[in-house]
């Protein structure tokens, strides 16, 4: 029994050596890779706003080097209080974002690779801003929009690379009253890609 999980032990110790330490492959064209990320955003619509944290992935294809198709989703849970009249209301944007786009990598192979990318947004929204005299109130649906963002990829080891990014998006939506009005979302995002 001991023999057994000896080896398992050391299996374990070797896969995970290779795996930090082991060569990455140069980017080529046709290498993809997979992200996944949690960040802070704040949603604005009319005049209010919410808080609170998402978390979603991506997902990259090489087109040609330095520049990567990108697409993923995201969830995002936010909310806050509005004080009308010393009544207090509690403010909630529930949503799903799917985004596609494009990223171009500056300063290809070293420790610090910075990037821009932007492109199109879907974004499914729950939103509960209803109190007296509010724009938005409460409505769901899904709203087109763009999105943008900046960040770099630090490279901590040859197989894990931590990236700090911001990302804004601005996506059309119907109020309660079926006014069109546009969301607005933006916030910092730390991603984490391990390469096996």
């Amino acid at each position: 029994m001991n023999l057994i999980r000896i080896g398992w032990t050391l299996a374990s110790m070797a896969f995970l050596a290779l795996t930090l330490f082991a060569p990455q492959a140069m980017a080529a064209q046709g290498d993809t890779r997979t992200t996944l990320y949690f960040g802070t955003t704040r949603f604005v619509a009319a005049d209010d706003s919410t808080f609170g944290s998402t978390f979603g992935a991506l997902w990259g294809y090489e087109l040609q080097q330095n520049l990567i198709w990108s697409s993923g989703a995201s969830f995002g849970f936010t909310d806050s209080e509005r004080d009308v009249n010393g009544t207090t209301y509690t403010l909630q944007a529930n949503t799903t974002t799917y985004q596609t786009g494009i990223v171009r990598i500056f300063n290809r192979m070293q420790s610090f690779e910075p990037f821009i990318g932007g492109g199109v947004s879907f974004l499914s929204y729950d939103l509960d801003f209803e109190y007296p005299g509010s724009k938005v109130g409460k409505t769901s649906g899904l709203g087109p929009g763009i999105y943008t963002t900046v960040g770099v990829d630090i490279h901590i080891t040859r197989s894990i690379v931590f990236i700090p990014a911001w990302v804004y998006s601005a996506n059309s939506i119907v109020s309660e009253s079926g006014e069109k009005l546009g969301i607005y979302s933006g916030g910092l995002q730390l991603s984490l890609r391990v390469g096996l």
